[in-house]
């Protein structure tokens, strides 16, 4: 993992420059369906599929929220970032966990109203549980990678996006995400969302604004 962070990092690094030289890809990729340039925000909860007891209660849900902007700085390209935290407090303890992420995106048109995204970066994870008397913490870093689906059923009304992804920390298992957003006027962006990854499902409700 440590072999591949620095390529990772060089990769994010580098994109802007390349993409602003380039400005596009090579003749055959079109401009992409949807904007890139975007801020957006999302609340929700995620479910653990298994439950945490404690001497103060047991843990099986968490709240959550997400901050995520990105900026297209060419037609293929663009760079982004999120932050993530789901956390629960009870009396005497608490569980957080939290991430964020640095990466680069390449939008292509695979079709009329369909766009694929591939997705490459490099991200930090960060858990803390706390008991009466003590805490745990654990923190690393890694390279996240993905893709998604992006499809307007009804044109500039209805949008579908799917998505896979998963990062380099050993162990670590691929998790999905499924969503469903109304736009209005090519700039509001309100949407559900869900994932399902390894110990959790979640939820979320989420608004963005597009340029």
């Amino acid at each position: 993992m440590k072999q591949f962070l620095p390529s990772v990092v060089l990769t994010v690094c580098l994109s802007p420059y390349l993409a602003a030289e380039t400005n596009r890809l090579p003749e055959g990729f079109t401009k992409p369906t949807f904007s890139y340039t975007q801020i957006g925000f999302q609340y929700g909860y995620i479910d653990l599929k298994t439950e945490i007891p404690t001497t103060d209660g047991t843990y099986d849900k968490l709240d959550a929220v997400e901050i995520t902007g990105s900026y297209q700085i060419a037609q293929n390209f663009f760079i982004g970032a999120h932050f993530r935290r789901a956390d629960e407090k009870k009396q005497r303890s608490k569980v957080e966990i939290s991430s964020g992420a640095l990466f680069l995106g390449m939008p292509l048109d695979a079709s009329e109203k369909v766009d694929v995204i591939p997705t490459i970066g490099i991200g930090e994870f960060n858990t803390e549980a706390c008991g009466v008397t003590l805490c745990f913490s654990d923190s690393d870093t890694a390279a996240v990678f993905g893709a998604q689906l992006r499809v307007f059923a009804i044109p500039d009304t209805l949008e579908l996006k799917l998505g896979v992804h998963d990062n380099t920390l050993e162990g670590s298992d691929p998790y999905y995400t499924i969503g469903l957003a109304g736009w209005a006027k090519r700039h509001h962006r309100l949407s559900f969302e869900y994932t399902d990854a390894e110990g959790i499902r979640g939820y979320g409700l989420g608004y963005g604004f597009n340029w």
